[in-house]
Parts: structure tokens; C-alpha cells; sequence
């Protein structure tokens, strides 16, 4: 996981982003974005402005515009 997905552009009202393992590309960054209103920005946006503020290793392969934030249970033992 990312720990500071990029924020600072007006239009999300919150991200996120996580990597994902693939067989046939090794491991790839998917970013969660909230907009702040319906269709206020793309994936395309998105992508675009990330490749602007982070390495390119961090830049997002996939975006997806979603109403909440997907959350995972971490399990302490």
C-alpha cells in the first residue's frame, strides 16, 4: 500500500491506491479515487496528474471512481 496517495489535486475528496501482483506484469499500483462531486474527474486526470507528482513506479495502471473507500480488516495476532 501506499501510505501517501496524491491529494493535493482539488477535485477527490479522498484516494487511495493499492499494488496488486499479476503474472503476466509483475506488480502493478491501482488508485481508488472518490470524487468530490459525480464525474468531476477521470481516471485518465488522475493518471496524468500522478505521473506529474510521483516516481514512475508509483504512478497508477488503473484507476477506479468510487462512492466509498475500500477498506481491508487487519488481523493482529
Amino acid at each position: 500500500m501506499i501510505r501517501r496517495p496524491p491529494r493535493s489535486t482539488p477535485k477527490p475528496s479522498s484516494a487511495a491506491s493499492d499494488v496488486y501482483k499479476r503474472q503476466d506484469s509483475g506488480e502493478v499500483v491501482k488508485g481508488y479515487v472518490v470524487p468530490a462531486s459525480k464525474g468531476s474527474i477521470s481516471e485518465t486526470e488522475i493518471v496524468d496528474y500522478c505521473a506529474g507528482q510521483l516516481a514512475p513506479y508509483k504512478v497508477p495502471t488503473a484507476v477506479e471512481i468510487v462512492a466509498k473507500l475500500p477498506r481491508r480488516e487487519i488481523q493482529c495476532h
